[in-house]
C-alpha cells in the first residue's frame, strides 16, 4: 500500500558510495523507513550499515542519490534535517575533559537549547539510562559500558523525532541492555521513530517490527518481521528552529572552558616561559638602548613577547582542539548536529582569540614589575589602549584562522608540530620579536616587509611608544585583509568537510 509522504520518516533514493581502490559501500540503495516504526538494519560486518548511517548524518559524501529526512534533504537542508535525527554511533567515542552533565548541555547548546531550557529533560535521560549518579564524573573515568549511555544520552538530548542506534549493546553488559531497551521503548511509544542495527537477532526479533537486510553494500530485502521469521528473507526526520546564537555560543563556552580546565599548561606556562625570556634577557642586554624608539631593549622585548604569546596561544587552542577531536573521535557529535559552516568557524575562531588575548594580557601585567617606576608612569602615559587591543585582536584572530586550518589539516599530533616548527615559528621569529629591522642585513630586512606579523609588531609597539614603521592603519589594514583571505578559504574548506568527513 502507498503510503502518504507526510508518513516517512527517512527516505533512500538511488544512494551509491564509493571509497579508496575501488570498494562500492553503498550500491543504489533505496528505501523507505516510516513515521513511528521500530526498523533494523542488519548484515554482516562490511555489509555497509555504518556506511549507510554515516550517509544518514550527512558525515560522508554521497557519489549519487539523495536522502530525506522528514522531507529535509541532506543535500540541500541538511541542518533542517539533523534538528530531526539523533545518532549513537558505534565507536566509543568521548571528550575526556568534561563531566556527564557538561557533555549533554554542550550536545544541546549545538541544536539551539540552552542549558536551562533542556535541564528537565536531561535530568530525565540521566535518570531513565541510570547515569544520574555519575552526571558530575568526568567522562575519562567512566566504564565503558557508562559511555556507551552517554552516547545514547548525547543522541537523545535535542529529542529527536529519528533515533538510530549502531549496535548500541555491543559489547555491554544484560544490565545496560534492559535498561537502554527499557527508555528506547518508552521513547518509541511517544511517536518517534527509531533505526536499530544489531548482531544480536533476538533483539531485533523482539523490538522491530520491519527490517532491511544488507549484503556487499545492498539491500537484499526488506520486510516485515513477522515474515521474515518464516520465509528467512526481507526486503526493503520534524524542524525544530535552531538560534544561531546558542550553538555559536556552545561551541565557544565548550572551547574556553576546555583550555581553562588545564589553565596551568594553557594559560600559566606560556606566560611563565615569556617570564624567563624576560629575566635573562634583562640581565644580557640590560645596558642595551634602542635608539628608534629611545627605550631601553627591555621594554622593546616586552611587546615582542606578549605579541609572540598572543599568536603561539591562538594558533595553539583550535589546532590542538580539533586534532585532539578528530583523534578520540568526538568530531563526531558536532558534525552529528545541525551546527552551520559558520557557527564552527566562528567558535573555533573566538576561543583562539580569548585563549591569546587571555594569555597576553597576564604577561602584561605580570611584566609591569620589571619596570621601575618612572618607566612605568611613561608608559602609563603613553600607551594607546585602543591600538594596543586592536593589534592583540587582528594578531590572535590571523593565528587563530591559522589553527583551525592546521587542525583541519592534520591527521595526527606530528602533522600540528611540523606546522608550528616550519611555518609558525619561523614567521614569528622573523618578525621582529627580539631586535629592530635596522639591526638586520638588507637581504632579511627585505624579507621581512611579506611577513604579515612584522606589521603587527610594529603596530602593537606603536600603541606603546608612539612611534611605527607604518601608520598603524595600513598595518591593521594590511593583516585584516590577509585574515579575511584566509578565513573566506578556512569556511570553505569546513562546509565541503575537507579532512573532517569520508
Amino acid at each position: 500500500m502507498e503510503k502518504n509522504i507526510a508518513d516517512i520518516a527517512i527516505k533512500i533514493e538511488n544512494v551509491s558510495k564509493t571509497f579508496d581502490k575501488n570498494f562500492k559501500a553503498l550500491d543504489n540503495i533505496n528505501l523507505q523507513i516510516y513515521n513511528g516504526e521500530f526498523f533494523a538494519l542488519l548484515g554482516a560486518n562490511g555489509a555497509g550499515k555504518t556506511t549507510l548511517i554515516s550517509a544518514l548524518s550527512g558525515l560522508i559524501k554521497l557519489d549519487s542519490g539523495n536522502i530525506f529526512i522528514n522531507n529535509y534533504s541532506i543535500k540541500n537542508n541538511i541542518q533542517k534535517a539533523k534538528y530531526n535525527i539523533g545518532i549513537v554511533p558505534q565507536e566509543l567515542v568521548f571528550d575526556p575533559f568534561f563531566t556527564v552533565r557538561e557533555i549533554l548541555e554542550i550536545q544541546s547548546g549545538y541544536f539551539g537549547i540552552t542549558s536551562k531550557a533542556n535541564r528537565q529533560w536531561i535530568d530525565e535521560i540521566l535518570k531513565g539510562l541510570g547515569l544520574s549518579e555519575k552526571e558530575h564524573t568526568t567522562m575519562r573515568k567512566l566504564s565503558g559500558g557508562m559511555k556507551r549511555r552517554v552516547l545514547v544520552a548525547q543522541a537523545l538530548v535535542h529529542k529527536p523525532k529519528i533515533v538510530v542506534l549502531d549496535e548500541p549493546t555491543a559489547g555491554v553488559d544484560v544490565e545496560l541492555r534492559q535498561s537502554l531497551w527499557k527508555f528506547i521503548k518508552n521513547y518509541h511509544q511517544q511517536g518517534n521513530t527509531i533505526i536499530l542495527t544489531t548482531h544480536y537477532l533476538e533483539e531485533a526479533e523482539q523490538l522491530c517490527s520491519r527490517l532491511a537486510l544488507m549484503k556487499k553494500g545492498q539491500i537484499i530485502a526488506v520486510e516485515n518481521m513477522q515474515e521474515l521469521l518464516t520465509k528467512h528473507q526481507g526486503k526493503d526526520l520534524e524542524q525544530i528552529f535552531l538560534n544561531f546564537m546558542i550553538a555559536f555560543y556552545t561551541l565557544l563556552k565548550k572551547e574556553s572552558t576546555r583550555f581553562l580546565k588545564v589553565f596551568i599548561q594553557t594559560i600559566f606556562a606560556p606566560m611563565f616561559s615569556s617570564i624567563l625570556y624576560l629575566i635573562i634577557f634583562s640581565q644580557v642586554m640590560q645596558n642595551r638602548f634602542i635608539e628608534q624608539y629611545q627605550i631601553s631593549y627591555i621594554m622593546f622585548l616586552i611587546p615582542g613577547l606578549i605579541m609572540m604569546q598572543i599568536l603561539q596561544n591562538a594558533f595553539s587552542n583550535p589546532s590542538s582542539s580539533l586534532i585532539q577531536s578528530k583523534i578520540t573521535g568526538s568530531i563526531i557529535f558536532l558534525l552529528l548536529s545541525p551546527i552551520s559552516t559558520l557557527e564552527f568557524f566562528f567558535g573555533y575562531l573566538f576561543a583562539g582569540i580569548i585563549r591569546g588575548i587571555l594569555v597576553g594580557v597576564s604577561f602584561l601585567i605580570v611584566s609591569i614589575f620589571f619596570l621601575d617606576f618612572a618607566t612605568l608612569q611613561n608608559l602609563m602615559a603613553s600607551i594607546n589602549i585602543f591600538w594596543l587591543f586592536a593589534f592583540m585582536f587582528v594578531g590572535a584572530a590571523l593565528f587563530s584562522v591559522l589553527g583551525i586550518l592546521a587542525g583541519l589539516f592534520s591527521e595526527k599530533y606530528d602533522h600540528i608540530t611540523i606546522f608550528n616548527s616550519f611555518i609558525i615559528m619561523p614567521l614569528i621569529m622573523l618578525s621582529g620579536v627580539f631586535y629592530t629591522i635596522e639591526m638586520l642585513p638588507s637581504f632579511w630586512k627585505n624579507l621581512l616587509y611579506f611577513n604579515p606579523i612584522f606589521y603587527l609588531l610594529d603596530g602593537f609597539r606603536y600603541s606603546f611608544f608612539g612611534i611605527s614603521k607604518f601608520t598603524p592603519l595600513i598595518s591593521l589594514f594590511s593583516v585584516s585583509i590577509i585574515i579575511f583571505i584566509l578565513s573566506l578559504l578556512t569556511i570553505y574548506l569546513i562546509k565541503i568537510g575537507w579532512k573532517l568527513k569520508q
